[in-house]
């Protein structure tokens, strides 16, 4: 990979030289022609001569380097994407809630989600999404709101409105979507426990968004490669802890998923590809207000496979 960009950034340097030296040879040319005509006009070069001055020069530049064989150094063209990305929906499910004194309570102590109107909220945002067409939706985790099997359920016959359109829809779970015991349903004063969501379950809502059409599957966690169009590769990673049983809020990366995320990644150079990563949780430290549980455990150890392959 980092030959291929040293190429690219070689070519580009020819390109700039050569506008240089094609600008510097013109003023020259003037220059002379100038102080020529002062001088004695008639050692002024022909038209003819300067057409073939000319032509030889942008030959010379035009020739590939001698020890690189032909067509190595020829530049592919990449197509363009679009990508909206959305994080931490939080979405709840309408039939888990009478927006009665219990789920007051909870909205009042909660952690500030705007919960009361998620669900208008999130049919404005596919709306957006949808009038602005882009390649992609990918949403990167905490998608329900304490991981409620109807909340997600809900949320996936949503997002086929989205692929119905034509827009490729990718998901991966956060801290808070699967086997998660705090799954919650509020009537009137009462918070009764509601159905969570199991990593099966969770596969199996979201197939169609990902994990069906993936090019490759982590079998340790939900992570999976998705082949976006001809050049690009999204790398989804599944950094959640949800193994034991029960949902932690910090994010991890499992051993086996390392060994995965290689072989991808060495895929992914043999065949040009360009590689988009994408989780839940902080690469890097970012927030001065949730300083715990954020950033992924030894994100050193990702950060020097993503940077060892140009990523």
């Amino acid at each position: 990979m980092k030959y291929k960009i040293m190429k690219k950034q070689a070519a580009a340097a020819i390109i700039i030289a050569a506008a240089v030296i094609m600008q510097g040879c013109s003023f020259a040319e003037r220059q002379e022609s100038q102080e020529a005509s002062s001088e004695v006009e008639t050692t002024m070069p022909s038209t003819a001569e300067k057409e073939e001055q000319t032509r030889e020069s942008m030959e010379s530049m035009e020739s590939p380097p001698e020890e690189e064989e032909k067509g190595e150094n020829k530049l592919r063209k990449l197509d363009g994407v679009k990508i909206i990305i959305g994080t931490d929906v939080h979405y709840l499910s309408q039939e888990l809630t009478d927006y009665g004194q219990a789920f007051q309570h909870m909205v009042e102590y909660g952690d500030g989600r705007l919960v009361t109107y998620m669900d208008q909220i999130t049919d404005a945002f596919l709306e957006e999404v949808i009038e602005q067409k882009p390649d992609a939706l990918i949403l990167t985790g905490d998608i329900s709101s304490e991981g409620e099997k109807l909340s997600h359920e809900e949320l996936a016959e949503k997002l086929r409105a989205v692929e119905e359109e034509g827009i490729t829809v990718l998901v991966i779970p956060g801290n808070h979507d699967i086997n998660n015991h705090k799954a919650a349903g509020y009537l009137e004063d009462n918070t009764y426990p509601a159905e969570y969501t199991l990593p099966q379950d969770f596969e199996a809502i979201y197939r169609e968004f990902g994990y069906e059409d993936c090019m490759s599957r982590d079998e340790s966690t939900l992570s999976y490669m998705y082949q976006l169009n001809q050049d690009i590769r999204v790398l989804m990673l599944d950094t959640c802890q949800y193994q034991s049983g029960y949902a932690q809020v910090g994010g991890a990366i499992m051993p086996d998923t390392y060994d995965w995320i290689e072989e991808q990644l060495e895929d992914a150079w043999d065949n040009e590809m360009i590689v988009l990563p994408f989780a839940h949780h902080n690469l890097l430290d970012q927030s001065e207000v949730y300083v715990q549980d954020c950033t992924i455990e030894h994100s050193s150890q990702l950060i020097d496979i993503l940077q060892g392959w140009d990523i």
